[in-house]
């Protein structure tokens, strides 16, 4: 062989290694913009609205029991199983739990107190299930916000559920002195 046919070899096969290098290349910022697309969308379809609506409520203890005797779960029980796919998988099992037996408890409480005040009689203490699904919904909240924290820093942007995490873990630090 020659010297001009090698270098056409040559330059074939750098035609061919460029190409593939090109498509190598395209394909992972293809990669990262989707996975960056998909990011953001969890971040707007679940958290975003999250903290709209948390940061319309009094960060309260009783806010799980509050929100269900006064008929206002339903915009939290709403966003939260419409964007249930974008949860993690702690924070999907936590609102399983609430939803399927932590409502009907406070719902049974309520039920009793109003039994008992309608009889003239003194509330008595709370269930220990119905404490457990308050503490639950508090769980849920702070964890959803700690991956909302998480989101936002790798989307670049400013952890606005931060605020809220430590106003409910505050409250929490109080209410246990």
């Amino acid at each position: 062989m020659t010297i001009s046919n090698w270098i056409y070899i040559a330059s074939i096969l750098a035609s061919i290694i460029s190409v593939y290098i090109s498509y190598v290349l395209g394909q992972k910022a293809s990669n990262r913009e989707f996975e960056q697309n998909q990011k953001m969308k969890r971040y707007d379809s679940l958290y975003a609205p999250l903290m709209q609506l948390l940061y319309h409520q009094t960060p309260d203890k009783y806010a799980f029991y509050n929100l269900l005797v006064f008929n206002q779960f339903e915009p939290f029980e709403k966003l939260l199983v419409g964007n249930v796919q974008y949860m993690g998988k702690e924070s999907a099992m936590m609102l399983y739990r609430i939803i399927t037996t932590g409502k009907s408890e406070v719902i049974k409480q309520n039920e009793k107190n109003i039994s008992l005040l309608r009889q003239g009689m003194q509330l008595k203490p709370m269930d220990n299930k119905v404490s457990e699904a308050i503490d639950l919904y508090r769980d849920l909240l702070i964890h959803l916000l700690s991956e909302s924290v998480a989101l936002s820093q790798s989307l670049n942007l400013e952890p606005i559920g931060q605020p809220l995490i430590h106003v409910l873990q505050e409250q929490d630090q109080h209410l246990n002195k």
